[in-house]
């Protein structure tokens, strides 16, 4: 842990071990089936949930060209990501264990057997191809069974950890759906992006670390737009939400297995912020 001038106090772990033990000391999740459930002290007033909808990660074997080759699905260490948020902030995580060839946690149930597509990484090439995922129509009933449990937590604000590729420019790169819609239009996405970069800044200057994080705005892919849980628990029900990519390069640091130091702050700043922006007082106008 790590602490600041003002006693503002950051969970930082060097060990894949000892973040595992410390969970296991703070937690007690429960399973349905493959959905992992973790809730906190703090929740029932901060009402703010963690979700990582592609957390399971793994290499499958696809034929391209006539010739087999292996390629990366999933979010590596999105998982940990929200257990880190949900812990400093005493509140809430929900993790579905489901690798998204199978079915994808973030897309609709009825999308299931339609034909989507994921473009990602030929491993040791320098190439990308798509693949069909969300492909197996006997998995619904687990898909849908993850979003009743999100309807019965009931969140005020939904944070959905994502992962991209570490040849992208950003840090972090923010969603709030179509028409940003998640955060209530153009103008709030890009005040709480500012606003957002401003708490950093004084988060890390406090902690005395130095850094450089590239925060963007979601265009396209990255603007949560396809994110089914933003369309469906947030902007459906007029209640706040941000789709978060992670970059490989700090969600993954390869000395240790675990995000990067400044990604382990930096999702633990997004957890406060949000918290005392929305929760504590409301800054945004229409929430």
């Amino acid at each position: 842990m790590v602490e600041g001038n003002k006693g503002n106090s950051f969970l930082i772990f060097a060990e894949k071990q000892e973040f595992e033990f410390f969970i296991k000391r703070k937690v007690f999740p429960i399973f349905f089936k493959n959905i992992e459930v973790g809730i906190l002290s703090g929740y029932s007033f901060k009402r703010i949930l963690f979700t990582a909808e592609h957390a399971k990660s793994d290499r499958i074997e696809v034929v391209i060209g006539g010739k087999r080759e292996l390629v990366a699905v999933g979010d590596k260490n999105t998982d940990i990501l929200a257990k880190l948020g949900a812990l400093n902030l005493s509140s809430a995580y929900l993790i579905p264990w489901f690798l998204r060839t199978e079915i994808d946690a973030s897309r609709n149930p009825a999308e299931i057997g339609k034909g989507l597509r994921l473009l990602t990484s030929v491993i040791g090439k320098n190439r990308r191809v798509f693949i069909e995922i969300h492909k197996n129509i006997e998995k619904r009933e687990e898909l849908e069974t993850y979003h009743k449990l999100i309807s019965l937590l009931n969140p005020s604000i939904i944070i959905s950890i994502h992962g991209m590729h570490k040849k992208r420019k950003y840090d972090v790169i923010l969603g709030f759906g179509e028409n940003y819609s998640a955060i209530g239009g153009k103008k709030n996405a890009f005040d709480f992006k500012y606003r957002f970069l401003d708490y950093l800044d004084k988060v890390f200057n406090d902690l005395k670390l130095k850094t450089d994080l590239e925060v963007g705005i979601g265009k396209f892919h990255y603007s949560g737009t396809v994110n089914y849980v933003l369309q469906k628990h947030v902007i459906e029900k007029n209640k706040i939400g941000v789709q978060v990519e992670f970059n490989l390069k700090g969600r993954l640091n390869k000395e240790n297995g675990l995000p990067t130091v400044t990604y382990q702050i930096l999702i633990q700043a997004l957890g406060r912020f949000m918290y005392e922006n929305f929760i504590l007082k409301n800054v945004f106008p229409r929430f």
